[in-house]
């Protein structure tokens, strides 16, 4: 054996030992403590702890818990991989969409109808529920199973949340069960009814990694009284957003919900529709304030209903 093969069968070694110990950390619900976002400032034993529980949450692709996170004021079923939520586990970067989240609790109102299509995690549907109080009642849609299991128990850690989970793909209505393009890795609110170009393209999405779910539009939701009313509006279904609207003319009029969120561009069928029923577009800016949405925008728009 030479020299220089030594010191990698050694860090071989070492490195299983740290893996097996940070397995041993995070089963034993320390990185509830060790995480950088809940021990910004850790002492010389918690940093090394933390060293291993690193080296072990890089050896697998899942790591469930379940977290409290303060600035949502909500507990949640997460995965501390997830691409959406370990910038902000790691004190990187804050809750992903923090600002159009705060933003729509400025607005929401006791007794609102919130309808979150597109949940994820659910942060902007349990945090909006929570703010409005008991009297609200929150909707939330999501297809990717693995997701909406997660979902469902967020809901069970959060009793006080009037919510009901659909597992399922909103749509334009047109058939009862559609292809869902499940994202690769922990990429998980990357799924899309849509294998669109982009997804394509940098293969987080692929033909060979689909299932079948079940479908049904805003309209016929409302038609079957799933839906009763709507309020406040997030859709985000991966460039499946004009299928949604397209699906949701009826209860738009019916219902004319005063404020939605929707991940779409500046020229899109959905955007036009918006504008027809009477909606204004805006955009967010980075102070939390409306602006004015930048032409050929892509990203979250928002379309308010003025009061009569």
């Amino acid at each position: 054996m030479t020299s220089s093969s030594l010191p990698a069968t050694n860090q071989d070694w070492r490195f299983r030992a740290r893996v097996t110990l940070g397995r041993l950390l995070y089963h034993a619900g320390a990185h509830k403590h060790l995480l950088p976002v809940f021990n910004p400032e850790p002492g010389p034993v918690a940093t090394r702890c933390l060293a291993y529980l690193d080296h072990y949450l890089r050896s697998v692709t899942i790591a469930e818990a379940d977290l409290d996170l303060a600035p949502l004021g909500a507990r949640f079923a997460c995965d501390l991989n997830d691409h959406m939520l370990a910038p902000f586990l790691r004190n990187e970067a804050p809750i992903y969409e923090l600002a159009e989240i705060n933003f729509f609790r400025q607005q929401v109102r006791s007794g609102d109808h919130i309808i979150d299509i597109g949940a994820n995690h659910g942060f902007w549907g349990i945090t909006l529920a929570r703010t409005a109080g008991t009297g609200s009642r929150l909707q939330l849609f999501e297809a990717n199973p693995t997701i909406a299991r997660r979902v469902r128990r967020t809901l069970s850690l959060n009793p006080q949340v009037n919510g009901q989970l659909h597992e399922l793909a909103v749509t334009d209505g047109a058939s009862s069960q559609i292809s869902f393009y499940r994202p690769q890795d922990n990429l998980s609110g990357l799924g899309s009814t849509v294998l669109h170009n982009y997804a394509n393209e940098r293969g987080y999405l692929r033909a060979d990694d689909r299932i079948i779910v079940h479908a049904r539009s805003i309209d016929q939701l409302m038609d079957s009284g799933d839906i009763t009313g709507m309020d406040l509006v997030k859709i985000d279904v991966e460039q499946a957003e004009d299928a949604v609207i397209a699906g949701a003319k009826r209860a738009l009029a019916r219902f004319k919900p005063r404020l939605l969120m929707v991940e779409t561009g500046t020229g899109s069928s959905a955007t036009r529709t918006l504008l027809k029923l009477g909606y204004q577009m805006t955009a967010l800016h980075p102070d939390g304030s409306e602006t004015a949405a930048p032409p050929d925008h892509w990203g979250n728009l928002l379309f308010r209903r003025e009061a009569a």
